[in-house]
């Protein structure tokens, strides 16, 4: 797998019209330009397009277990049925956005302010009763979506009410909500960030970063998540603090417990952050996540690896920063 991740970096900085995406059983690789695409892998989940239409493609995203793709004329869908991959009824024409939890697909116009949603009912692909006239922002994690108003500062979410589909008062953690900035989903739960405030609020499930109420940070300045956990920074005063990833049985403790250990004793004052995430299998076939916040090398090698990946794997999640960011000319 961390070899394919080199083949699609390299496609991303020399042909950004071509696009690679991929769900638990297959692959599909499209060309914008031309609108000509490859799908290879289970045929049941999405491992067979040549039925589907890419000409004028828009966007194209997977789920868990099917494939989607928007176009100037509408869109196709295809793989698992009972996780969206069969649109047929569904009118797609004008959809500008597509969003997708692990289980089902939201299409969303920006322009008409409308929004439809389809496959699993309990995970976010039902969404009749949601408001999308005024809706600006519109983010997902694997089970639920949240749809932000910026004109009302209300937030409206809808799939599983465990894992972040709901966002009545009573499920927030942190700072009352004001303005958001961003929003940022881990695999179950969502933070909204206010940049100007420098404030958070969250909600979702506590195990991936729901309950934020232990933070006390204040002018928080950036927020990033590695799935499991989040980790807030104030990059003025040069600290940080972390929550979430309460997954025992993952070992998920270890990385929040190492993560606040190194946020004691590592400045993030003047650095500029960034991060990607490399997905692999070890000789044991334990899938391996590495995420790489963006300090110097000789410094994450020697404290940043959060993960206690063995050497030769945060090597490998080292080598593959540098070669995107000469491919792609971005700078740390």
């Amino acid at each position: 797998m961390a070899h394919f991740l080199i083949f699609t970096l390299i496609l991303a900085a020399h042909g950004s019209e071509i696009q690679v995406v991929s769900n638990d059983f297959s692959f599909a690789m499209v060309n914008h330009a031309t609108g000509l695409a490859e799908c290879w892998g289970d045929v049941k989940y999405g491992g067979d397009c040549s039925g589907v239409n890419f000409a004028g493609v828009r966007q194209v995203k997977a789920n868990s277990r099917s494939m989607a793709v928007l176009t100037s004329t509408g869109g196709s869908c295809w793989g698992y049925t009972a996780y969206g991959g069969d649109c047929s009824t569904i009118g797609l024409s004008g959809m500008t956005e597509l969003h997708s939890t692990d289980l089902s697909y939201l299409a969303f116009d920006a322009v008409g302010q409308r929004g439809i949603c389809w496959g699993h009912s309990s995970y976010g692909g039902s969404c009749g009763a949601i408001d999308f006239s005024q809706v600006t922002k519109i983010s997902s994690n694997k089970y639920a979506y949240v749809a932000y108003s910026a004109s009302t500062h209300t937030l409206q979410c809808w799939g599983s009410s465990s894992y972040g589909g709901n966002c009545e008062a009573s499920a927030f953690t942190g700072s009352s909500l004001s303005e958001v900035t961003e929003l940022i989903a881990s695999i179950g739960a969502f933070v909204a960030f206010d940049r100007t405030a420098g404030t958070i609020s969250c909600w979702g499930s506590s195990a991936y970063g729901g309950d934020c109420s232990s933070v006390t940070l204040t002018g928080i300045t950036e927020v990033h998540t590695n799935g499991k956990a989040f980790v807030a920074l104030n990059k003025n005063s040069g600290l940080g603090q972390c929550w979430g990833g309460q997954w025992r049985q993952l070992q998920w403790h270890r990385l929040l417990r190492r993560c606040a250990d190194l946020l004691h004793s590592v400045s993030f004052s003047g650095l500029e952050v960034w991060q990607w995430t490399v997905l692999g299998r070890s000789h044991t076939g334990r899938k391996l996540q590495c995420c790489e916040l963006g300090f110097s090398e000789a410094d994450l090698q020697q404290r940043l690896c959060l993960l206690g990946l063995g050497q030769q794997w945060c090597g490998a999640v080292l080598g593959l920063g540098r070669l995107w960011r000469q491919l792609s000319g971005r700078q740390p």
